[in-house]
C-alpha cells in the first residue's frame, strides 16, 4: 500500500513528466500555430490545470490530513519544480536569463503561475476536502 507521502511524491513525478510532454507539444504544435508568446500562455495554463487536477485526484485517493501536511507537500512540489527547471535548463545549456524571462508577467510570460500553483494546489484541495467533510 502506498503512503500518502509516497503517492504525492509520485504525483509530482507525473506532473514533471506531463510538463516535459507539454513543452514538446508547445514547441512542435502550438508555437507554429499561435506564435511563441501565446503558445507559452496556453501551455502554462494547461500545466496549471494539470497540477490542480492531479492534486484533486491525489486528495481523493491519498488524502493529506491537515494543513501542515498540505503545506509541506506544496513547498516540496514547488521547490522540486524550480530545481528541476534550473537543472534541465543547465543541461540544455540555457542561460539563466532565458529561464528568468519566463517569469516576466509584464511581458505576458506567465510561467510564474506554475510553481505558484505547485505550492498552493495541495493546500487548496486539502481545505476543500475538509469543507466537504464538514458538510
Amino acid at each position: 500500500m502506498t503512503t500518502a507521502r509516497g503517492a504525492w511524491a509520485l504525483g509530482w513525478c507525473g506532473i514533471a513528466g506531463a510538463a516535459v510532454a507539454n513543452g514538446g507539444l508547445r514547441e512542435r504544435v502550438l508555437v507554429p500555430r499561435l506564435g511563441t508568446l501565446r503558445a507559452h500562455q496556453v501551455s502554462s495554463g494547461v500545466l496549471v490545470a494539470t497540477i490542480v487536477a492531479t492534486a484533486a485526484v491525489l486528495q481523493r485517493t491519498h488524502p493529506l490530513l491537515d494543513r501542515e501536511a498540505a503545506l509541506r507537500v506544496g513547498l516540496g512540489w514547488s521547490v522540486g519544480t524550480l530545481a528541476f527547471e534550473l537543472g534541465a535548463g543547465a543541461v540544455r545549456g540555457l542561460p539563466l536569463s532565458d529561464l528568468v524571462a519566463d517569469y516576466d508577467l509584464r511581458a505576458g510570460r506567465v510561467w510564474a503561475f506554475v510553481p505558484l500553483t505547485m505550492a498552493v494546489a495541495p493546500m487548496l484541495v486539502e481545505r476543500l476536502s475538509r469543507r466537504r467533510a464538514a458538510g
